[in-house]
């Protein structure tokens, strides 16, 4: 756990050496800083294996007038071992789980996707602006080893896996102003990785805020 602080807390820095950076730029850039909730969906494994978990992350664009963002957007997601998710994929008798005990597991995904943001302003009191998202860029999985205690005999250990592939997403979300330069918003989607074998896929439930 002190691995996915470290790396967490190292996607922050390089976002916040960023910001300065982005003063240079010959346009007024959007910056998004969030956090949240993330939950796995595929492959059955991951999903039967891992806890929902949490999000950090942040983007940097570029408005074009009212209704269309686009941005580079960065995100670390955190996944727990689930023991006991894991000793039912093992179909063991009751006292053989009983005697069997596991550790390890853990996962992370790191995304850096191209977003395009477009939204609905209404007429009248734009406070509350609903958006549609779609992204596609890197995606990274990884996931630590498991060790597994058994019955005499049957210890054993998972080698840690490493992936990394295309992937994307899509979802829904809201904006709310605060002032004329600040919004704090909130929003869910699917984001998922095409790697090799099938799709691993989770839901980001995020909230944050907005600088343009």
């Amino acid at each position: 756990m002190k691995r996915y602080w470290f790396r967490a807390a190292a996607a922050a820095l390089l976002f916040f050496i960023a910001l300065p950076a982005s003063a240079g730029l010959p346009f007024r850039p959007t910056t998004r800083l969030y956090m949240g909730i993330s939950s796995p969906v595929a492959p059955q494994e991951f999903k039967d294996i891992h806890l929902s978990g949490w999000n950090i992350g942040g983007a940097i664009g570029k408005s074009f007038g009212e209704r269309v963002e686009l941005s580079l957007d960065g995100s670390y997601n955190a996944f727990s071992f689930d023991i006991q998710g894991y000793l039912n994929t093992l179909e063991l008798k009751d006292q053989d789980e009983f005697e069997s005990s596991a550790d390890g597991g853990d996962a992370s995904i790191l995304t850096l996707f191209l977003h395009l943001k477009t939204k609905f302003p209404p007429q009248g009191d734009q406070r509350f602006v609903p958006y549609l998202f779609a992204e596609a860029g890197f995606f990274h999985f990884s996931q630590n080893e498991i060790h597994y205690w058994g019955p005499i005999g049957t210890d054993r250990s998972e080698p840690k896996s490493s992936k990394t592939a295309l992937g994307a997403g899509a979802g829904i979300g809201l904006n709310i102003a605060v002032e004329e330069h600040v919004a704090i918003f909130m929003d869910i989607g699917l984001k998922a990785g095409f790697t090799d074998g099938g799709t691993t896929s989770f839901f980001p439930f995020r909230f944050g805020v907005t600088f343009n």
